[in-house]
């Protein structure tokens, strides 16, 4: 029985041991994300050219029942991730799918750490940088240096309107968003940008 219990012992040690050196050289990998429901109803009354008798207004009312859907993935390996948040939203009430939405708030490929200075997003991507504020189908570069004291962001494409519908390609000369910010750290807890 000793016998039998040291080789064990010693196979998950030797199990150990290879999982600690072969895990040293790969890059991690990391999955999250957030799927959630969400149903409402209520009842509506029409009050226009009904007289203010309770008994009459009971009569012009409506039942509407509306159904939302959150997704939400990111998935991250090395370098490189992959982002998203969609929503979509449906009438229950009635024929099903009146009055369906899908937005896709955000979609896109990240490519961060290029040469320990930059970083590179491809897709429909939501901007922060100062004045520069909205959802593009375009581009993003940040370039950051002097130990992130000092970082550069150029963006531009498609601009994307607040119902998060694009119109492509087709009128771009005349609907695009560009732009860039400059930030710089000088110290500890200041921000000039």
């Amino acid at each position: 029985f000793y016998k039998d219990n040291y080789m064990s012992h010693r196979f998950i040690a030797v199990v150990v041991v290879c999982i600690l050196l072969f895990a040293s050289s790969t890059p991690a990998q990391l999955v999250s994300g957030r799927f959630s429901t969400s149903v409402y109803a209520l009842q509506r009354f029409d009050t226009v050219g009904v007289s203010n008798a309770f008994g009459n207004r009971f009569e012009q009312s409506s039942e509407l029942v509306r159904a939302y859907q959150n997704f939400q993935l990111d998935a991250d390996y090395g370098d490189l991730s992959f982002h998203t948040y969609l929503n979509g939203a449906s009438n229950l009430s009635g024929t099903f799918g009146d009055e369906t939405q899908v937005r896709v708030y955000n979609l896109f490929l990240r490519w961060k750490n290029i040469a320990h200075l930059a970083q590179v997003d491809l897709g429909r991507i939501p901007v922060f940088a100062g004045v520069g504020l909205g959802v593009v189908d375009g581009a993003m570069v940040r370039l950051s240096g002097c130990h992130n004291m000092v970082m550069l962001t150029g963006y531009g494409g498609a601009n994307v309107t607040s119902d998060l519908r694009s119109s492509g390609t087709q009128d771009l000369n005349d609907n695009f968003l560009i732009g860039g910010q400059l930030v710089v750290n000088p110290f500890d807890r200041a921000r000039l940008g």
